[in-house]
């Protein structure tokens, strides 16, 4: 095992560790919480990656326009889900990229003065 993760005191896995691989230990070091990538991420989980609250979460599938997809079983709500697939395509779709947002701030403050 290599060091902790931060204030979690998860251990972040060395290259010899069969579970997880380096790849995982990088997200735990980026996010700093100990969430493996997969197929399938429970609401807490989408929220640890996002750095927001489950409630948080649970808003943004309630939205009229691009809601997060948000799963569940047939017949309840507990035990929801969402899938990898599908929340990269909905952060795309939701997100704009830092360098793009910066040249429109500088484009706008130009053509208002």
């Amino acid at each position: 095992m290599c060091e902790t993760a931060g204030n979690n005191k998860m251990p972040i896995p060395d290259g010899n560790s069969t579970l997880p691989s380096m790849t995982e230990c990088y997200l735990v070091k980026k996010f700093r919480e100990y969430v493996i990538p997969q197929d399938v991420y429970s609401v807490g989980e989408v929220a640890r990656l996002l750095h927001i609250s489950p409630d948080r979460v649970r808003s943004f599938a309630k939205r009229d326009n691009h809601p997060l997809p948000i799963r569940h079983f047939k017949g309840g709500a507990r035990g929801s889900f969402v899938l990898r697939d599908e929340l990269i395509d909905w952060l795309v779709k939701n997100t704009i990229s830092a360098v793009d947002e910066a040249r429109e701030r500088r484009r706008s403050k130009y053509e208002t003065e």
